[in-house]
Formats: structure tokens, C-alpha cells, sequence
């Protein structure tokens, strides 16, 4: 991240703080998507036609379009991954990313947006096996002012093939989820079973 410390505004700082000491708020702990930038922490797939460039996600099974027909984003809709709209520039492409809801979060330790949330990525081919990513991160509500952040893209070797890594809502792990810690007492698990089993 371009200077290394996020422009919060001193409310944010201090619920992000908060919400530090309490990974079981943590969206991703309750098998929600990730957002965008956080969906691109983790293997992708890029399919590309002319009009649309599709992108599958490894993690919660997420997906998303990006619009390459110059149409604008909707009105009057939010979504955990938000609306792409793209465009090239030479040989990198774009994508204006708005109309993001407030729940998703940037990552596990407490840093979140607003749903005025307005990001723009760059991606840039270096080589046939790296891109570099950028994005430059908006959201007036929670920040004093834009930052940006950026990493390189790897191609995965040939024999890498996306896995299934699906969560689902209402997982038990999650009561367990107290300051970041996951406090699972000894043999919880078989003795909640022998409860079930003595209610049937």
C-alpha cells in the first residue's frame, strides 16, 4: 500500500480498531463474498470475449462480469462484489468498480469501506506469466483522501486447477470466533453430537 498507512478518518480508525478485537464480526467468517480488492487475494480465473471478461474466484465460489461495451453502471444496486465497468488503455485494461454494498471488507483485521466505496484497477501484463495490479481505493465516507495499492499477478503453473473452497452460512465454527481467537473447548464437537443423538 502506497505509504503504508491507511488515510482513516479518526472514527474509522477507531472502529476498525474495534472491529480488530472481534474477528467473529468479520463478514468472511460468515461466508460472505470478499469485495473487491479482497477477492483478488486469492487464485482467479480470467475468460475473455469481446464484450464481456468474466472472473471466477477460487474462494466462497465468487464471481463477477466485467462490462467491456461502454454501457454505465446501474442505478439503484449494490452488491457484495460490486458493478465492473471496463475499458483498455494501450494494453492495460481498466475497470471502474462502484455501486458496492457496506458490508464487504478489505481484509481480516478490521479495515472496511463505506457504500460509497469506488474503486479502479489496472491491470498491466509485464511478462506471459505476471500482471501488475493497481487500485486506487475511494471512499470519502471513511477516508481523509484516495490511496492506492498494488502487487504483481502470478500465472499458477500448468498443473494448477481451481479446488472447490465453498463456506456456508450458518457454519458452527463461527460462535467460536471471540477477539480473534478461535476457542473451541476439547471434544465440543462429539459431545454436541451426543446431545442430538439424545433429543432424537
Amino acid at each position: 500500500m502506497e505509504g503504508g498507512t491507511l488515510p482513516l478518518q479518526p472514527w474509522a480508525a477507531a472502529k476498525a480498531k474495534e472491529l480488530t478485537q472481534h474477528m467473529e464480526l468479520d463478514p468472511t467468517g460468515h461466508c460472505h463474498y470478499e469485495g473487491i480488492p479482497h477477492a483478488n487475494y486469492f487464485p482467479f480465473q480470467i475468460f475473455q470475449t469481446p464484450k464481456y471478461i468474466a472472473v471466477l474466484y477460487e474462494n466462497m465460489h465468487a464471481r463477477r462480469i466485467i462490462y467491456m461495451d461502454g454501457s454505465p453502471h446501474p442505478r439503484d444496486y449494490l452488491a457484495w462484489m460490486g458493478d465492473s465497468r471496463g475499458h483498455w488503455e494501450g494494453n492495460t485494461l481498466v475497470v471502474d468498480v462502484t455501486n458496492n454494498n457496506d458490508k464487504s471488507v478489505f481484509d481480516m483485521a478490521g479495515h472496511f469501506h463505506s457504500d460509497a466505496l469506488h474503486v479502479v484497477e489496472r491491470f498491466t501484463p509485464v511478462d506471459k506469466d505476471t500482471i501488475n495490479w493497481e487500485a486506487t481505493i475511494d471512499d470519502p465516507k471513511v477516508f481523509t483522501k484516495p490511496w492506492k495499492m498494488k502487487f504483481p499477478l502470478k500465472r499458477a503453473p500448468q498443473d494448477f486447477e481451481m479446488l472447490e473452497s465453498g463456506c456456508f452460512e450458518g457454519e458452527r465454527d463461527a460462535e467460536h470466533l471471540v477477539e480473534g481467537l478461535a476457542t473451541v473447548p476439547k471434544d465440543h464437537y462429539t459431545e454436541k453430537e451426543k446431545e442430538k443423538e439424545k433429543q432424537r
